[in-house]
């Protein structure tokens, strides 16, 4: 047993000096236009969505379905969340599209099929580390959390034509952004 423990504390000290030289001799490429090794990607990907499914898992957000919550939410996206993600009749800001890992397309409906709404919520607020994702909670209040949420909720296979009348409507409720 005495040799098992010492085998096996030989080997976690080998793997901390064999990683440390590498990330010492620059072996990992961290250019972002090189993707992720795959068990790289991997593990990035499991860490996410846990992290994100663990401290949504507890939250309890007011119905999103409130019509003037949507309406604020749309500008809201529209000044803030649309250079990256892009939005109906939008695409991306040609800086977004040099960003890896690419941020996901909000009207594709990925995102509403694959994540909650607390889970939405969570990530607008807090942020993704190394994603580019920005922590809104730094520069927003809740209610423009909110409604961004409620609007992205609701942009699933949304049409240019649709978006533009909801963009619209919602600049009579505040000044003319971009």
């Amino acid at each position: 047993m005495k040799s098992f423990i010492l085998g096996m504390l030989t080997l976690f000290v080998v793997a901390v000096l064999a990683s440390s030289a590498g990330i010492w001799l620059g072996v990992y490429n961290v250019a972002a236009d090189v993707p992720h090794w795959e068990i790289t990607r991997m593990t990035l990907e499991v860490a996410r969505e846990r992290s994100i499914a663990v401290r949504s898992g507890d939250l309890k957000l007011p119905s999103l379905d409130d019509p003037e919550l949507v309406r604020a939410g749309v500008l809201e996206f529209h000044e803030t969340c649309r250079v990256c993600h892009g939005a109906p009749g939008h695409p991306r800001e040609e800086f977004a599209r040099g960003m890896y890992p690419l941020p996901p397309s909000l009207s594709s409906g990925d995102v509403q099929d694959e994540l909650k709404s607390e889970e939405v919520y969570w990530i607008v607020k807090n942020g993704l580390k190394m994603s580019g994702m920005p922590a809104f909670s730094a520069f927003d209040d809740e209610r423009d959390i909110l409604g961004a949420v409620a609007f992205v909720k609701r942009m699933k296979d949304m049409q240019p034509e649709e978006y533009g009348g909801l963009l619209e409507k919602s600049r009579g409720t505040r000044p003319e952004g971009p």
